[in-house]
């Protein structure tokens, strides 16, 4: 199946921000979507997002421990 490159980056960004970065890395979320070329994947993702996908998770996975 090949999904059209803006629902694969929103599917790896809503799994990036429901993962937690000591539990997951962007490798593994983007490897469960079927993505083997990550350099393209990001880029298109930054361009989408703004920002990296390593970037959201972090960012998420930072905001869920100051809120627990």
């Amino acid at each position: 199946m090949r999904l059209e490159p803006l629902t694969r980056s929103s599917n790896v960004r809503h799994d990036l921000l429901v993962s937690n970065s000591d539990e997951t890395t962007v490798a593994n979320v983007f490897t469960r979507w079927g993505v083997w070329q990550f350099g393209n994947l990001a880029a298109s993702y930054k361009t989408h997002f703004s920002e990296l996908p390593s970037q959201t998770l972090h960012m998420h996975s930072t905001c869920n421990v100051l809120a627990n």
